[in-house]
């Protein structure tokens, strides 16, 4: 970036000599995060705004001179920040005040750099609970509500996007806008849409936008009161099939407010053989056959959580053995990290299982995470499965599979976690780029959707034009977030070739002058186990 350049891009965070960087090493940092996909192309300069006045001023800057800009909030993300146009990331780690636990009317307003961690121990102080506090530890809660939220309580309550009552965002002129009752000047937080008024609900336009249509700087979402009692059974089952019967009767009839499912490759008893299976090259069908013959566990398990009064609770559990049976499902024990993680969790304490300590293997698999996400009906499971399955043993890639039960079982989120290779062997990320790939496209085949939707195929969506006039209409220049859309500026002499970090497992690059409260990751030591949370 010219000296002129970025001389006025500091004008635009206050002359502070801490609001901005563009030093290699920093930059460097920015050229991927805990997917496969490796970016190898470098922001011109990193910038650390501390108020929604300074984001403004920032992207009226972007489009006079028509720089990329691209949001950044904790860095747990998968794939969907990079800038490969240049330009700036935006490191919104700064911008990390509670704004406001209102428990009278059951939301908080958070800024981009909130995290779990910090918010969870605010709440639980109060009777509180957040609907996604199974996410790691140092994940952004805005980002995860905005973009693809799936945590404990959505067979409840619903995915994070449908708790989501409001948001502050600055457009990419500079404006900023309010969406829903905090529109009105003297309303609170509380309802998604502006309450009477003759327009659309427009909370809804930046959801999933990833960036594309301006950056949200706070987000109101719904919390709820910690359950008076809480159980969880651990049961099994003998097929894909027939567990996804057993979990849709339990969610249709409103049984367990948690359903959460996976296969035989999570289990700790297939924790225990992997020792002696990885030995850094990909895993033949002889070795898969070996290790599945080696455990005794069903082919898919589900953690059913209730909760509610004691009666209640009493209640929901006889009738959950009686479908369990039915189906013939074997009560299994549950380890005591699983009783840990579920119980304490669903009484609003933090996940204390980080991202990073699952990530920090050791040999070759070390840094190694990708997912493929799809919503599915519970009546392709099965082919799903058994497609995905095939294709993963082709990559000699063990596929690790969780689901999630949305509310009353009219669909799941089923996905399979890849995390058997090395991030920084370039070959070893090309072989799981290509099978990701594959996987998609069977999904999308199978009548899935899935959060992973390649840019190639964007324009297959009916939407898609609608979504390009609106972008166009907010954005004539193209700033936000090229790589996304598809158009916009690409800074002349955009680095490329640029070497990834030694290891994103570790902590991400540190936020210059940040408070101690900042960005806390606070856990216990790792479990070398890949499968240790399902967020």
């Amino acid at each position: 970036m010219p000296e002129d350049l970025f001389d006025e891009l500091l004008s635009a965070v206050n002359h502070d000599v801490f609001r901005a960087s563009r030093d290699p090493l920093t930059l460097q940092h920015y050229t991927g995060d805990f997917s496969a996909t490796r970016n190898r192309r470098a922001p011109h300069a990193v910038v650390y705004p501390e108020t929604v006045e300074e984001v403004s001023s920032l992207l009226r800057f972007a489009r006079r001179r028509a720089v990329p800009v691209v949001p950044y909030s904790a860095g747990t993300g998968l794939g969907t920040w990079m800038a490969q146009d240049g330009g700036i990331i935006v490191d919104l780690r700064r911008m990390n005040r509670i704004v406001e636990i209102n428990e009278d009317e059951l939301y908080v307003v958070v800024e981009p750099g909130v995290t779990y961690s910090q918010l969870t121990r605010e709440l639980v102080e109060r009777g509180l609970v957040i609907s996604i506090p199974d996410s790691t530890p140092s994940a952004s809660v805005l980002a995860n509500h905005v973009n693809f939220g799936i945590g404990a309580y959505i067979q409840e309550h619903g995915l994070g996007q449908e708790l989501v009552c409001g948001l502050e965002v600055a457009l990419p002129d500079g404006d900023v806008v309010r969406t829903g009752s905090a529109a009105l000047p003297h309303a609170s937080w509380s309802v998604r849409t502006t309450v009477f008024a003759p327009i659309p609900d427009l909370t809804g336009l930046f959801l999933n936008s990833l960036g594309t249509l301006g950056i949200v700087t706070k987000v109101a979402i719904r919390v709820f009161p910690v359950p008076e009692e809480v159980r969880y059974l651990k049961m099994g089952f003998g097929s894909i099939e027939v567990g996804a019967s057993a979990a849709r009767q339990l969610a249709r009839e409103s049984i367990a407010q948690r359903v959460v499912g996976f296969n035989w490759f999570f289990s700790p008893e297939v924790r225990n053989e992997l020792a002696g299976h990885i030995t850094g090259d990909p895993m033949t069908a002889e070795d898969l056959h070996a290790l599945r013959s080696g455990v005794d566990c069903p082919e898919i398990y589900f953690f059913l959580g209730m909760h509610g009064s004691k009666d209640e609770v009493r209640l929901r559990e006889r009738r959950l053995r009686d479908v369990a049976a039915s189906h013939d499902g074997v009560e299994m024990e549950m380890d005591e990290l699983a009783t840990e993680k579920y119980y304490s969790v669903a009484r609003g304490s933090p996940q204390t299982v980080s991202l990073r300590q699952i990530l920090a293997k050791k040999g070759k698999y070390r840094g190694g995470y990708d997912t493929v996400y799809t919503y599915c009906p519970f009546g392709r499971w099965a082919d799903l499965y058994e497609a995905w399955m095939a294709v993963g043993l082709e990559y000699g890639h063990p596929l690790a599979m969780n689901a999630k039960v949305l509310p009353l079982g009219r669909v799941s989120t089923f996905r399979f976690i890849l995390s058997y290779f090395n991030n920084d062997d370039q070959a070893d990320v090309e072989r799981i780029d290509e099978l990701k790939g594959r996987l998609v496209d069977i999904a999308l085949e199978q009548g899935a959707l899935t959060g992973s939707f390649p840019k190639k195929r964007m324009p297959e969506l009916a939407s898609y034009g609608l979504y390009q006039r609106v972008r166009e209409a907010l954005d004539p220049v193209g700033i936000m977030h090229p790589t996304h859309s598809g158009r916009g500026p690409v800074m002349p002499g955009t680095p490329s070739g640029v070497d990834p970090p030694a290891a994103r497992d570790g902590p991400p690059p540190p936020v210059p002058d940040t408070t101690e409260s900042a960005h806390p990751d606070d856990g216990r030591p790792d479990s070398s186990d890949p499968t240790a949370t399902e967020e």
